[in-house]
């Protein structure tokens, strides 16, 4: 039986970009995830901000193949409960 430690849910959009809310089965929110802006001024397709509660930030990729928020999970994972 595996447990589940987190859940990312959709919640709206940015300029057409997918925003999520990262939450523990209990429903305390641990982490939002959103498009990173980059220097040019424009939201990236490629790569999304992970926004800890605690207040730092760490970039993940949205690799090909995988679902969008795959990188950002394992971030999220490792910071809290590895």
């Amino acid at each position: 039986m595996s447990l589940v430690n987190f859940v990312i849910k959709a919640n709206g959009t940015t300029e057409g970009l997918r925003q999520f809310i990262v939450e523990t089965p209990e429903g305390r929110l641990l982490a939002i995830i959103s498009p990173h802006m980059q220097s040019s001024g424009k939201y990236s397709d490629r790569f999304l901000n992970v926004c800890f509660m605690d207040g730092k930030v760490e970039i993940a990729d949205r690799e090909e193949g995988e679902t969008e928020t795959s990188n950002a999970s394992e971030l999220i994972a490792a910071k809290y409960f590895d």
